[in-house]
């Protein structure tokens, strides 16, 4: 047999079975991954691992954290967006969309910009968290400069 060898491939089937295991890992610990998040017009629109969807509303997020967090080899940045409800959207930097979202924040008014916080956090223990928005130095009611 001549020629280039074959390169192992995961089969669909793989692929499936990794996507159910998954799944099911979210449905028992009652939390689900976002996976993809969306700007569409002044909303973010969430989706998680399970296909469920949440949209809100740049204007109506009421706090931004960043945080770095361990994951399954080494960490990772997630940033933490308090909704209305108090409910919180943690959405982790490889979330397709991650960029689309970074740059929506950074044109809140008072926001520390993605570039300042990103720099501090790589500085910071895994699990301190930083406050992107409301800024921490805005006086109550202002923005904080850039």
């Amino acid at each position: 047999m001549t020629g280039a060898p074959r390169r192992a491939q995961n089969p669909p089937v793989f692929r499936w079975l990794n996507d159910k295991i998954l799944q099911a890992i979210d449905r028992r610990r009652d939390a689900s991954a976002i996976v993809r998040v969306r700007l569409q017009g002044d909303r973010l629109a969430f989706e998680d691992r399970l296909g469920h969807r949440r949209e809100l509303g740049l204007a109506d997020i009421r706090r931004v954290v960043a945080v770095r967090a361990e994951a399954y080899a080494g960490d990772e940045t997630l940033l933490l967006l308090q909704a209305p409800d108090d409910a919180v959207i943690p959405v982790a930097a490889s979330c397709d969309g991650w960029n689309e979202l970074r740059d929506a924040l950074d044109r809140l008014p008072g926001v520390v910009p993605s570039a300042r916080w990103h720099a501090r956090l790589l500085g910071a223990a895994v699990g301190e968290p930083l406050e992107v928005w409301p800024a921490p130095d805005a006086a109550a009611g202002t923005a904080a400069p850039r």
